[in-house]
């Protein structure tokens, strides 16, 4: 039964021709879904749907190895097959998993691994099997680039010693990658973890790591695994009840609507407002303030993006636990500001006159604003921006381009602000974001231990480089059959499965 609903709502599905758009070409660590297959070749579990199993998306054509998997869904999966040596909480805060300690002195970051630690299959978790993960993490597309910065990694007995490139004071959120047995992470190898589960092939189903025992032990077990050809099929699947959850990424999440349950969760992707340093406006530090103080960014994230996303009032992680007891501007417009930083640059508005555009020598202040035509929310976005930048008496107007014209024309300088998207890593490094500068070389200060993050935030400032407006969110959508604590990180969306019960 539960089979054939399923085939004939993949067939509705692909005939309707129905897709989720992807809403952000972004630098990304994460690699994005497959084509969709048009066959259910999961084997399904006995019953009906009266007969509720925890049930997981896989794509089963593709491999539970996370250094080999092509599939976001399959790759979501490595956080219940796989310790790390750290976790992530929605706070970027490095959890100790495999790692008992965590020091960095200078170019060197030292782990030594907590004793007593094994494998499903009950080798121990030794330093060269860091080494040899560290070594397939780095030639992947998931996982290569967080370890652009990293020179080498080698054991040095019950430690892993890693050599940076470059000081980076945030390395340990890097740690958070699957640590497989060494020589398992091979082409057509069976990889052996050490999470709470071990995937059985011939069943299609997850069952608890036979090595875990007492309060390690996951509540819910075993978990069903059914393939689901596509994005919108995953939906229906779900309000079927035939998925018990499911994982969307920022561009699903905005476009949907579930009648189960959801959390959403805050993803690294940084939605800003790039400026062109050259261009003969936003060469005054005064305008570029001006631009920034105009921004209402609760406003853009509630409408472009559906409510899914953060407004970023700095260009860090908003929930980023280092930013706790930090002095932090609004994330309100400030009009005032804006007209206060713009008469500093020569700009007004008429005697008497509270709106219209600001004058200079009887001339307005043009602002072009490029916006990538392909992607609908952030021209919705742009829109709002022009608008908001308006009201401050900034006479701004919306450039929409196709990404190829768009791209061109940032590369050329033809614009003074333009919406971009980055996918930064969990360090929150920011290399790739600012222009050289002030702000960069506080920057790099920062990530020397010379400077503290308040100090490099007031540099940021004052330079003003580029305007940070939101941080995506993406969200975990389940049955109310799920119990439990639901909070999803971005690199661990199944976090907390081990205490979540089911059915009752």
């Amino acid at each position: 039964m539960r089979k054939t609903l399923l085939l004939l709502l993949s067939a509705c599905l692909l005939l309707t021709g129905c897709g989720i758009i992807d809403l952000s070409p972004v630098s990304s660590a994460q690699p994005e879904s497959a084509s969709p297959s048009q066959e259910d070749v999961s084997q399904e579990p006995s019953g009906t749907l009266i007969e509720r199993n925890f049930t997981l998306c896989l794509e089963s054509g593709d491999s539970l190895n996370p250094y080999r998997c092509s599939t976001r869904t399959n790759l979501e999966l490595s956080g219940l097959l796989y310790r790390s040596l750290v976790r992530l909480s929605p706070s970027l805060e490095p959890q100790k998993e495999l790692a008992q300690e965590i020091t960095l002195d200078g170019l060197a970051c030292t782990v030594t691994l907590k004793e007593g630690q094994v494998f499903s299959d009950g080798s121990p978790v030794t330093a060269a099997d860091v080494v040899y993960s560290y070594n397939l993490a780095k030639g992947s597309a998931a996982y290569q680039a967080r370890f652009a910065g990293v020179k080498s990694a080698a054991a040095a007995g019950n430690s892993v010693v890693f050599t940076l490139a470059a000081p980076n004071r945030n390395f340990a959120n890097l740690l958070d990658f699957p640590i497989l047995k060494n020589g398992t992470g091979e082409e057509g190898a069976v990889p052996v973890g050490g999470g709470l589960y071990v995937y059985q092939a011939a069943q299609s189903q997850l069952t608890a790591n036979p090595q875990l025992s007492g309060d390690e032990y996951p509540n819910i077990e075993p978990i069903y695994l059914t393939n689901v050809p596509d994005s919108d099929t995953l939906i229906h699947a779900l309000d079927m009840g035939m998925v018990s959850m499911l994982v969307m990424e920022p561009s699903q999440a905005a476009g949907q609507r579930v009648s189960s349950v959801s959390e959403k969760y805050l993803t690294t992707n940084l939605v800003f407002a790039g400026i062109n340093l050259k261009s003969a406006n936003m060469r005054d530090v005064n305008i570029r303030k001006a631009v920034n103080a105009a921004v209402g960014r609760e406003e853009l994230a509630k409408k472009a993006f559906l409510g899914f996303a953060e407004p970023a009032v700095t260009p860090f992680y908003p929930a980023w636990q280092a930013l706790d007891g930090l002095t932090l501007p609004s994330a309100s417009a400030d009009l005032t500001g804006a007209l206060s930083y713009l008469s500093a640059a020569g700009y007004q508005r008429a005697q008497g006159a509270t709106e219209g555009l600001v004058l200079k020598n009887r001339r307005t202040l043009p602002m072009k604003v490029l916006v990538n035509s392909d992607n609908e929310a952030r021209v919705s976005l742009g829109k709002d921006l022009v608008s908001q930048l308006q009201k401050a008496g900034i006479d701004a107007s919306l450039t929409e381009l196709p990404f190829e014209e768009y791209s061109a024309a940032i590369q050329k300088g033809n614009y003074d602000l333009y919406i971009g998207e980055i996918r930064l890593t969990a360090d929150m490094n920011l290399e790739k974001v600012l222009p050289a500068g002030e702000a960069a070389n506080a920057y790099s200060q920062y990530q020397k231990g010379e400077m503290d993050l308040q100090a490099f935030l007031t540099a940021f400032s004052q330079e003003q480089p580029m305007v940070p407006l939101c941080y995506r969110q993406g969200a975990v959508a389940f049955t109310r059959d799920l119990k439990g604590t639901i909070a999803p990180a971005f690199s661990d969306p199944y976090r907390g499965a081990k205490d979540w019960t089911f059915g009752g």
